[in-house]
């Protein structure tokens, strides 16, 4: 490759990853409407010099749907996470990593809508691709498991719920040490459905040493 083109790469490169750069700080600064403005940008960006059907199109589109989500617009953040999973079961398959994350997000939306049932059945689909694509125990798919453990807390299937935010603890705990952030998120998590249950802590102690008995 010539010089010419591979600067050229270097740019387009160089552009998208600013505006996405530019964007995870405005949003970790808590201004969420300049993240949109420059995720809107960032997505135009891509769509016009790499095209629909591109990684980095669709990382863009799914980070702009996030964007929405964040200033409140969850009618549009919906249309778009909708619009990214189909564009992703289309372009790299309904088993690859980005599709199995736009398929939670999308599912993660349906539960902000309230429709809790589809989350539900979106939540345990993209769970089930998780492991079987990534691992049972691979940290994505722990997530895909505290998701739907949540889906099935909001159909007030609070047992079904603890006992998997039960095993993610365990595994994070496991994998990952107590003071990990995510470990740290789990318990937090299995500690307020513990309580919804009404479980004693005895029972709570035998759940954090016994995972195979969650």
């Amino acid at each position: 490759m010539s010089a010419g083109p591979l600067n050229k790469l270097i740019c387009l490169f160089s552009k998208s990853e600013r505006l996405f750069q530019q964007a995870n700080r405005c949003e970790d600064a808590g201004n969420h409407s300049e993240a949109l403005r420059l995720r809107k940008e960032c997505y135009e960006y891509c769509l016009e010099k790499k095209g629909k059907d591109n990684k980095s199109t669709l990382v863009s589109l799914m980070n702009l749907a996030l964007s929405y989500h964040s200033v409140g617009d969850i009618e549009k953040s919906f249309e778009l996470k909708k619009m990214c999973y189909e564009d992703c079961v289309r372009y790299l398959g309904e088993k690859d990593a980005l599709t199995i994350s736009s398929l939670s997000n999308l599912a993660l939306e349906y539960s902000a809508k309230g429709d809790n049932e589809e989350a539900l059945e979106l939540s345990k689909k993209c769970y089930e691709l998780g492991k079987e694509t990534l691992g049972e125990e691979h940290q994505y798919t722990l997530t895909y498991l505290m998701n739907l453990a949540f889906c099935y807390a909001k159909t007030s299937d609070r047992q079904t719920a603890t006992k998997m935010m039960g095993r993610c603890y365990n595994l994070r705990l496991r994998e990952l040490g107590e003071d990990h952030p995510d470990t740290v998120r789990a318990k937090k998590n299995y500690d307020i459905l513990l309580k919804c249950e009404n479980l004693k802590k005895e029972y709570y102690d035998l759940g954090i040493n016994r995972t195979e008995d969650l």
